[in-house]
């Protein structure tokens, strides 16, 4: 279970962790305006589904082509909801396309790169998210970044 300590702050989960550091680092993470709040809002709850469908198996069954049934639908979903944007909630970038973008590569991952062939959207937006500064370069160094495992087996 992830969990933060930051000075008197001690808290777990990932979606509290995330909002936690956006707030503290740079609000605009959080939406840049009340519909964006609201759309960030509204998309989680689907980010968050996904994420378990891609991740409990993975400390149960380990069954691939059982996780990648049971996201695609999911994936489709979200995929439509984001339409030509750019970022999972409109056209800025949010705490929440960091909790996607990991989880793209997770599906990638698990799908061996058919996720990415069956949902072009996800390898244009993965490509987007992995050049944003500092963050292209910190991800090329395995030092700096552990790529895999993302979860169990």
């Amino acid at each position: 279970m992830p969990y933060l300590l930051d000075g008197d702050v001690k808290m777990t989960e990932t979606i509290a962790i995330m909002q936690y550091i956006a707030k503290k680092y740079r609000p605009s993470l959080l939406g840049n305006s009340a519909a964006e709040v609201g759309r960030v809002s509204i998309v989680v709850d689907k980010v968050h589904d996904l994420k378990m469908k891609a991740t409990v198996p993975c400390y149960t069954t380990g069954n691939a082509e059982a996780i990648i049934d049971d996201c695609r639908p999911l994936l489709a979903k979200i995929v439509e909801c984001m339409g030509e944007s750019d970022w999972i909630a409109g056209s800025n970038l949010t705490w929440l396309d960091f909790f996607f973008a990991e989880l793209c590569e997770l599906l990638n991952g698990i799908s061996d790169g058919l996720f990415y062939a069956e949902f072009p959207t996800t390898q244009a937006y993965w490509d987007r998210f992995i050049c944003l500064p500092n963050l292209g370069e910190a991800y090329s160094d395995d030092t700096k970044c552990m790529k895999t495992p993302f979860n169990n087996t």
